[in-house]
């Protein structure tokens, strides 16, 4: 809740705090290049919050990632139920669980290998370490939770690419505009007008 309050702020106030930036780099000695990163930036964020304008897409999202955060929990107590050896009860309670799915699913927001290889299985024994799992055992769960969630992840996919008639190839040029996008963003940033606020 106060996330949503900062964030709410944020965009509520953005503009405000953009001319406080500015004021602050006017008596600094920074280069001119690091206001205008700044001010960008904060002109960036505050126009990904547009969501606050409707309060209805927000709630429903809430809703969906509470679904999904609910799904993840029972699926982390599906396979720790499914080993033979017992785990303490604290980490089965639904405290425990939601405790463990926050964890990871917060953890993952950390830049990382593709599939979160490692960053995850590291997440998922740090969760259990709480509870005082031992290690070999957090560890073999991790493995074996992950590459499940991996192949039934891959097998979904190839079957979707299958029934869109899609393949690699399809997807390339797509990737391709990204990146041309993503360097134009960059060239734009920094060689930004003096007062982005004003030209936005």
């Amino acid at each position: 809740m106060a996330a949503v309050a900062g964030l709410f702020l944020f965009y509520r106030y953005s503009d405000r705090l953009a001319r406080l930036v500015e004021r602050i780099f006017a008596i600094t000695p920074f280069p001119r290049w690091m206001e205008r990163l700044a001010v960008r930036l904060i002109e960036t964020f505050a126009g990904g919050l547009h969501i606050f304008k409707s309060p209805r897409p927000l709630a429903f999202a809430g809703v969906i990632s509470l679904l999904v955060w609910l799904v993840v929990a029972a699926m982390f107590l599906v396979a720790l139920l499914s080993f033979r050896t017992p785990f303490p009860p604290q980490l089965v309670s639904p405290a425990g669980l939601l405790f463990m799915t926050a964890l990871v699913n917060l953890g993952l927001l950390v830049p990382a290998l593709p599939g979160n290889v490692g960053t995850y299985e590291a997440l998922v024994v740090a969760a259990m370490a709480v509870f005082r799992v031992d290690k070999d055992l957090a560890v073999a769960f991790a493995l074996i939770f992950h590459v499940g969630q991996l192949v039934v992840t891959l097998v979904v996919g190839v079957i979707a690419f299958w029934a869109q008639n899609m393949s690699l190839s399809d997807i390339r040029p797509v990737e391709q505009r990204a990146e041309v996008e993503a360097e134009r963003s960059i060239e734009d940033l920094e060689r930004g007008p003096g007062d982005v606020m004003r030209n936005a």
